[in-house]
């Protein structure tokens, strides 16, 4: 290799082009650093329901323990490594209307249920609290706040569904140290955790415990401890009052965990799905780009070949100035995306997250700003490369096109269109590769955008498609309730629900007894209909995919074999995943239910009635549930700034795609556009031509795009939604109409200003320029 020759060469292009140089290493690095850091924010927020696990550590298994004397042996059972025993002790908060609050009284420290601390501190003092986030949130209280509690006693706890009347616990006021956070069902139903000096002093209202058991990781250990556990609970006597509880309640505590992974698995694929296409997009640009800047020496490789230098000495002559760029694209590549380190993951994920803050990934941070800097050269060498092809007679072939397409009627714009697809020499893979790639790429994501963000805006405004067709629930009615709520004029409709868990094909779901329809709907069915039998059962979304049955089908629930007569979403009511719910009809619920039913009802507002009005009446002499989004529609909520903002985004690269591919196919299309001229084109003709050049472009863009963007938007949606546990119908909206339109309208006009550049150029000038 002449080396010589390459430094020189190299020397050349850094003085005749060193300020476009280092703007394309900023620009590369910014665009980098955005990638990085959404690469960052995505790991951050599929990783982090598994990171705030390990920093809570809450074991395997929770033990929810009403039998006397149960709790203090279980750490001693076969197969257990760890164990933590608290109090559980229930009181009402003052002040606050019927709101009940358990609080979990800690019995000495140990290495498992570490509330992560996110604000404060942990609760040291002897009347001290951490509380848990969300329930916080709910009381609108922060760090320093007091809370007055008037504690049950464990007799009163076991009368909580008949009534008691006012606590006779102990009465305390607490001050809250700290705000905590843990896994999704952990600690559920104990929001509130004491102090030890605190739990000493409550222990008098304790009506259960609560173990956390960490379990060895050995063949046949959980067997064995479920089976001591048995003889354990067998042998259990329960305390005056609570003999319907259950000695021991198994409780999986990474169920709720396991239940936010797939909802969180709906935002992972939002933003990976940005970032891919922000990606990219961002590549063809960076290619459009430096074909545009190593075009401008193709002249002077082909001197360089004449004297003797291979197409790798040349290309690698052009890649050594790029050297800075690519360094300086890493600097700030990493600087953006270390910046970006403070951005928390999005929406619900973000009360996953167990470090909230700054927090440097520092391996990928590293890793991709290099990758930056190598994409940078990579795409040099390359187009240096393709911009370095010798030349193939494009006035000749100019020529004979010309002569065979402008004597036909719209022969001029067949030329352009020729043009806009074919080669024409050096550079001319910008205009029929890269531009019409860019101009694809953005309509394809700029319609996928549009049809995922029409079909989520119709689910977030329509709550019944996630099973909220009512407007609030009235919680543990009787005969007596359902009867008032019914002579109530206010009242549009009643419709009960009782409900219990239910073994759906081996695997336990929150089942619902359908009782008589009064105008209030219940479920909104996706197909088929709603039960009419005892023998009959509708599935959630989730239920149907995970035993893979359909409208049809038989299917177990409990000893009874029930025929599958619709699938649908009903309202969450009992905390449950949307979707992991059956409904039956109201006398098959009690023959289905081992245990006493829990009874709802959901109204409608009447007519003119405020519905918001009618909620605060009915909480005046009811517990009740207003209508508010589930967990996994919150967390498709949190996605609605993404198709906005890429759709933005995808724009913005259609029309630089769309205006460079204009200007670079005119540039390199100067010579045939002359030829033309000395044939006996007019100025309007050239204009025509370029015109039909960006138009060609247009058209191919949409009828592949398009498409290709609504199957996208389609899959992209229907991941999403049944991800959520709702239908996954998606809408088409006008605006993709509308951008279908303004694509090819918009063409044309970026092509004016090169067109009438090329048609006022001088033939003569430029064939002698070659």
């Amino acid at each position: 290799m002449a080396w010589g020759a390459l430094r020189a060469i190299a020397r050349r292009e850094w003085i005749r082009h060193w300020r476009g140089i280092v703007l394309l290493g900023v620009l590369a690095g910014l665009a980098g650093g955005c990638l990085v850091t959404g690469a960052a924010v995505l790991r951050r927020t599929a990783t982090a329901s598994d990171r705030l696990v390990a920093a809570v550590a809450p074991g395997d298994l929770r033990l929810q323990v009403f039998g006397e004397g149960v709790a203090e042996d279980v750490p001693g059972l076969p197969g257990v490594e760890r164990a933590v025993v608290g109090g559980i002790a229930v009181a009402r908060v003052e002040g606050r209307g019927f709101v009940y609050l358990g609080t979990f009284l800690p019995q000495g420290g140990g290495e498992l249920l570490r509330p992560v601390v996110i604000d404060g501190r942990v609760a040291t003092g002897p009347d001290e609290v951490v509380v848990i986030e969300d329930v916080a949130d709910a009381l609108e209280v922060e760090v320093g706040d007091s809370l007055h509690l008037a504690y049950l006693e464990p007799e009163e706890v076991a009368q909580f569904d008949v009534g008691f009347g006012d606590p006779d616990g102990p009465e305390v006021e607490v001050r809250i140290a700290g705000i905590g956070r843990v896994p999704s069902g952990v600690m559920a139903g104990t929001p509130v955790v004491a102090s030890t000096a605190l739990a000493e002093r409550l222990e008098e209202a304790v009506a259960g415990r609560d173990v956390y058991v960490d379990l060895a990781d050995e063949a046949g250990v959980r067997p064995a401890f479920e089976q001591a556990l048995d003889d354990l609970a067998a042998d259990a006597e329960r305390p005056p009052g609570a003999e319907e509880l259950p000695p021991v309640a198994v409780i999986d505590p990474l169920e709720g965990t396991r239940d936010a992974a797939r909802s969180t698995g709906v935002l992972v694929a939002g933003l990976g799905v940005a970032v891919v296409v922000a990606s990219l997009s961002s590549l063809v640009v960076a290619w459009q780009s430096l074909m545009r800047h190593h075009a401008r020496t193709a002249a002077d490789q082909e001197v360089e070949s004449a004297l003797g230098l291979t197409s790798a000495e040349r290309s690698a002559a052009r890649v050594l100035p790029l050297v800075p760029a690519a360094l300086l694209a890493i600097v700030v590549a990493a600087t953006v995306a270390a910046l970006g380190a403070g951005l928390d993951p999005p929406g619900a994920v973000r009360r996953m997250e167990p470090s909230p803050g700054w927090r440097l990934d520092l391996p990928l941070v590293a890793g991709g700003a290099v990758l930056v800097g190598v994409v940078v050269l990579a795409l040099g060498e390359r187009t240096a490369r393709r911009a370095g092809r010798r030349r193939s007679g494009s006035g000749a072939v100019a020529s004979s096109r010309a002569r065979r397409l402008a004597p036909r009627r719209g022969g001029w714009t067949l030329l352009g269109a020729t043009f806009a697809l074919s080669r024409a020499g050096a550079g001319s893979r910008v205009t029929a590769g890269a531009s019409v790639a860019g101009a694809m790429v953005a309509v394809a994501g700029l319609v996928a955008s549009l049809v995922v963000g029409a079909s989520l805006g119709r689910l977030l405004d329509e709550p019944a498609r996630w099973g909220w067709g009512a407007d609030v629930a009235v919680v543990d009615v009787t005969d007596a309730v359902l009867a008032d709520l019914s002579a109530d004029p206010r009242v549009g409709g009643v419709t009960e629900l009782t409900s219990a868990a239910l073994a759906v094909g081996g695997t336990e779901v929150q089942g619902y007894g359908l009782g008589e329809l009064r105008g209030a709907p219940s479920w909104t069915m996706v197909e088929g209909r709603l039960p009419r039998g005892t023998d009959e059962i509708v599935l959630g979304l989730h239920v149907a995919a995970a035993e893979d049955a359909s409208v049809g089908d038989d299917l177990p629930v409990g000893d009874r074999v029930l025929r599958v007569v619709g699938i649908g979403v009903g309202p969450p009511l009992g905390g449950e995943q949307l979707g992991r719910s059956v409904l039956v009809d109201g006398p098959a619920m009690e023959l289905l239910a081992e245990v006493q039913l829990f009874r709802e009802a959901l109204v409608v507002a009447a007519p003119g009635e405020d519905a918001g009005a009618l909620a605060a009446a009915l909480a005046e002499r009811y517990e009740i549930s207003v209508r508010e989004q589930p967990r996994a529609v919150r967390d498709l909520a949190d996605l609605d700034v993404l198709p906005p903002a890429l759709a933005g985004f995808l724009v913005a690269v259609g029309v630089a795609a769309l205006t460079h591919g204009v200007w670079v196919g005119a540039q390199t299309r100067r010579v045939d556009l002359a030829v033309v001229r000395v044939l006996g084109a007019e100025r309007r003709h050239v204009r025509l031509v370029v015109v039909a050049m960006a138009g060609a472009t247009a058209v191919i863009a949409v009828v592949v795009g398009a498409p290709l963007g609504w199957a996208v938007g389609r899959l992209a949606w229907g991941e999403a939604a049944r991800g959520a546990g709702v239908e996954a119908d998606v809408a088409l909206p006008a605006s993709v109409v509308v951008a279908i339109v303004l694509t090819l309208v918009v063409a044309p006009l970026l092509a004016y200003p090169p067109g009438r550049r090329a048609g006022d150029a001088a033939p003569r000038d430029v064939l002698r320029e070659g």
